[in-house]
């Protein structure tokens, strides 16, 4: 009937990474997926920070499918107070740069304050012209939004081996 519109539910499981499915939980080399083969010992650490839940759960989902342990959150106040408290859990930070509450930016600054050393990813739409500032709070990568796979893998995976090296470094 004209002038009349529909309505439609739509009901999705929730997503759960601590859950694998039947898929993920094959062993078989063939249908392996890469958070199986990696130990969870060894399982890189990732936060990622994003105002946008959409946003967030995109990402839970891609990097866990990645093979890293990952902490979301949509609040940067409790990402870095989180951070703060257990420095010792992070490899990487991933964050958003337009958020109410605190601006990627400032997040970054604090946590410098802690980790100076830490391989810090900004993600945005509109941060293109911002090298410098970028540059003096030691980002060590930038993403455009929407972010293919590919590109976060092999930056996160470029990222994380100059930090194992440096830290490696350090030890010998």
């Amino acid at each position: 009937e004209e002038g009349v519109g529909s309505s439609f539910s739509v009901l999705l499981p929730m997503y759960d990474p601590n859950k694998l499915s039947q898929d993920e939980q094959s062993t078989t080399p063939d249908t392996a997926v890469v958070s199986n083969v990696i130990a969870p010992s060894k399982r890189k650490r990732v936060v990622y920070v994003d105002d946008d839940e959409k946003n967030v759960r995109f990402a839970e989902r891609l990097l866990f499918r990645l093979g890293y342990e990952v902490m979301t959150y949509t609040s940067p106040h409790e990402a870095f107070a989180e951070i703060a408290n257990r420095p010792d859990k992070l490899d990487l930070l991933i964050t958003d740069r337009s958020m109410p509450e605190l601006s990627g930016y400032d997040l970054i600054a604090r946590v410098r304050e802690v980790l100076p050393d830490l391989p810090i990813v900004l993600v945005s739409g509109f941060a293109d012209g911002e090298l410098e500032q970028q540059q003096a709070l030691g980002v060590s990568g930038f993403i455009s939004k929407p972010f293919e796979k590919d590109e976060i893998a092999e930056m996160l995976e470029r990222l994380l081996d100059c930090a194992d090296e440096s830290s490696a470094g350090v030890a010998d």
